[in-house]
This record gives structure tokens, C-alpha cells and sequence, in this order.
């Protein structure tokens, strides 16, 4: 599965109404929810609710030990992004010369 862009967004938003969602979502190479999510501002705003009814449902505990695994990832993402993406050693190197 790959991010879309935003070129392929507008694409996808002229399709619904001219294609089955089946034809798009095999075209990009997508989930249902991810059509949705770009095409259906009220399914957006659904899910968004029930996660953060969801999240806070959740104990103190619970909520610590995901923010910890969000932190580790993040760390882990840019360590790896640092090491093996030249264009990004370059652009972060730039940002703290220029402080």
C-alpha cells in the first residue's frame, strides 16, 4: 500500500461518480476506508469521533505505554531515514546550521 497523492486524490474524486468504488480502489491499489476517507468528508468525521472516543476510554496506563510505542517508532523511522536517505541526512544537516 503506498500514500496517495494529491494529484491522485483529485483523480480518484472525479471517479466516484463515474466508476464502481471496486474499479477505483483496485486502480490504486486501496482499502475501502481509505476511499472513503478521501471522498467522504461525513465518513472522515465518523471515524475520527468513534477513535477519539476510543482513545479516551482508555486507561492512564494504556495511554502511556501507546505514546511510548508512537515515541520508539518515530525515533526508530527517522534514525533509519537519517542513515539511509542522503536528500534527508543533507536537508537536516542544513536546518541545524542554520540556528
Amino acid at each position: 500500500m503506498t500514500k496517495l497523492t494529491k494529484e491522485q486524490i483529485k483523480e480518484m474524486i472525479e471517479m466516484k461518480d463515474k466508476f464502481p468504488v471496486i474499479e477505483i480502489i483496485n486502480k490504486f491499489n486501496i482499502q475501502k476506508g481509505t476511499f472513503y476517507h478521501h471522498t467522504n468528508p461525513e465518513y472522515r468525521e465518523k471515524v475520527r469521533q468513534y477513535q477519539k472516543k476510543r482513545y479516551n476510554n482508555l486507561s492512564i496506563e494504556e495511554k502511556k505505554i501507546r505514546l511510548n510505542k508512537s515515541r520508539e517508532f518515530q525515533k526508530n523511522y527517522h534514525k533509519n531515514r537519517y542513515k539511509n536517505d542522503e536528500e534527508f541526512r543533507k536537508k537536516q544537516i542544513e536546518r541545524v546550521g542554520k540556528k
